[in-house]
């Protein structure tokens, strides 16, 4: 994992929606600009993202990329509310960390496997890590149950997110 520029690494989490009134709301791209990772010179990895620095990038299409349409701005506001305060609960868990406990190499890129610690619960995750376009994309699925998050639902429950997201970490490659 060398080759690395931690400096420049960004968070992303990929949230769907479902439910009978699915068709009113929106699949979006959430950032944590507050987001610091370190990686070792024995492959240790560490991340922690500062929850209430969430940000709404706008809505996704299947291929989870940003759509030129999306919510309006007053949307993407409540959604990012919503977020902090009824699903991350941002003020008594201020930050979410990841710890690697082994990195393994695999077929162009890496599985990392750590303990995460999101909304004052730990559980052990695997990372799969790969190169594309010049950066080192990790991802995982973060299933919100597991970790005491109750996934937010509006409309008497018609409209709600899937139990699990995605979590993407995406570090530049130095050349």
């Amino acid at each position: 994992m060398s080759g690395v520029d931690v400096s420049g690494a960004r968070c992303f989490v990929y949230v769907e929606r479902e439910g009978l009134a699915a068709a009113v709301g929106h699949d979006v791209k959430l950032a944590f600009p507050e987001f610091t990772l370190r990686v070792g010179e024995d492959r240790q990895v560490e991340a922690v993202v500062r929850t209430a620095s969430l940000e709404v990038l706008g809505s996704v299409d299947s291929e989870r990329r940003l759509k030129e349409r999306g919510p309006s701005g007053g949307d993407r506001a409540e959604i990012a509310k919503n977020a902090r305060t009824k699903v991350l609960e941002t003020e008594r868990y201020g930050e979410a960390r990841f710890r690697s406990t082994a990195v393994e190499e695999r077929r162009g890129g890496y599985a990392i496997r750590g303990r995460l610690e999101v909304h004052g619960r730990e559980r052990e995750v695997v990372v799969e890590a790969d190169e594309r376009d010049g950066e080192l994309v990790a991802r995982f699925q973060l299933h919100q149950p597991d970790f005491g998050i109750k996934p937010f639902k509006a409309m008497l429950g018609a409209l709600k997110v899937k139990p699990d997201v995605l979590v993407e970490v995406v570090v530049p490659l130095q050349r």
